[in-house]
């Protein structure tokens, strides 16, 4: 594996949902029941926010502008949590093509390797390493090893996250503490260990995260409340570690992808012994994954595209997020009563 440049190293500084549950038989919005229940869905619409006014675009396939290599990149280094597959693996891949050295980070330590291996049949520059972000000594550990081989790091992708299906009323405290574990206390104890790595480097600095179009509109009923939740705690986590970078002129993007054909219903299949332990789904379990989720390579795509040009936020979803945020939006503007101080007479 060929190091990162000069430009990398150490102590060179500058300055610098998808709307799953909230309709009921034949209303606005499809369900996961209605779809795993085998009935018809819409069509879906990719559609993400772009550009400072905020402007909608639609789009069918991959982002060719986003896709060409982008010179400033190459050489540089960037960590993924979550990184063996799912969106974390697309994250890498998208970076990857940019001649960007990609470490991947997993708890699931052989599919890690198994995904830096293709990556580097593939051409790309990848390393592995086992990692619970539910553990922060396992990540300082990782930041050391990270920090021994290359000095620093240019990108930094919090993207570890699990769920489980549970409402916050009746869900186990176990799936419960878990779940924030990873998706919340995990992401704080990752920019602990590793945005320092960040600060360090020189050239292209940027922190990402990845939330769920569930930030975007109201949280769903049903059985993703705890997943919507963590991922709302998340977004405030997001948004502050945002004002530090840019404090420090690193650049931060928060991806909300809407449903996307990834694994992330088997989750389980990795839980540490103290929240339970290992649970496998059966296959059948992720078809509604597998037959209408997006393509987490085009999100990763756009999120990266997103990251080059400075987007705050990218937001890979279907017409029904863009309908349930533009709701939310209303409710909260309606919302507001503002005060008026009197005047004082002088």
């Amino acid at each position: 594996m060929s190091k990162p440049t000069s430009t990398q190293r150490k102590g060179s500084k500058r300055s610098g949902p998808h709307s799953l549950a909230r309709s009921t038989e034949g209303g606005r919005y499809p369900t996961l029941t209605a779809c795993m229940a085998g009935r018809p869905i819409p069509q879906r619409t990719r559609t993400i926010r772009s550009g400072s006014a905020g402007r909608r675009r639609s789009i069918s396939g991959p982002n060719k502008e986003a896709a060409k290599v982008t010179p400033e990149l190459k050489g540089t280094v960037a960590a993924i949590t979550g990184g063996a597959d799912g969106i974390g693996l697309a994250l890498a891949k998208a970076l990857a093509v940019h001649g960007v050295t990609v470490v991947l980070l997993d708890i699931r330590e052989d599919a890690a390797h198994a995904a830096a291996e293709q990556l580097s049949k593939d051409g790309h520059s990848a390393l592995a390493m086992g990692c619970d972000v539910s553990d922060a000594a396992s990540l300082e550990a990782a930041a050391r090893r990270i920090g021994s081989e290359f000095g620093a790091l240019n990108h930094l992708w919090v993207n570890a996250g699990v769920g489980v299906a549970g409402d916050l009323t009746d869900v186990k405290q176990s799936s419960l503490d878990w779940v924030y574990a990873v998706n919340v206390e995990g992401a704080i104890a990752t920019v602990r260990a590793l945005l320092p790595l960040v600060e360090a480097a020189a050239g292209f600095r940027h922190v990402g995260f990845t939330a769920s179009s569930n930030t975007l509109g109201r949280i769903p009923a049903g059985p993703f409340g705890v997943y919507a939740a963590s991922k709302w705690a998340l977004l405030g986590v997001a948004e502050s570690i945002a004002g530090w970078a840019d404090a420090r002129g690193i650049g931060s993007t928060i991806l909300c992808p809407g449903l996307l054909d990834t694994r992330i219903w088997d989750g389980a299949r990795a839980r540490p012994d103290r929240f339970g332990g290992i649970k496998h789904q059966p296959e059948e379990a992720g078809a509604v994954w597998r037959e209408t989720g997006m393509s987490a390579d085009w999100a990763a795509t756009e999120a990266i595209a997103a990251a080059l040009a400075g987007r705050a936020y990218c937001a890979p979803v279907d017409q029904h997020s863009v309908d349930d945020f533009e709701a939310r939006v209303a409710a909260v503007r309606e919302g507001f009563v503002v005060h008026h101080a009197a005047k004082v007479e002088s």
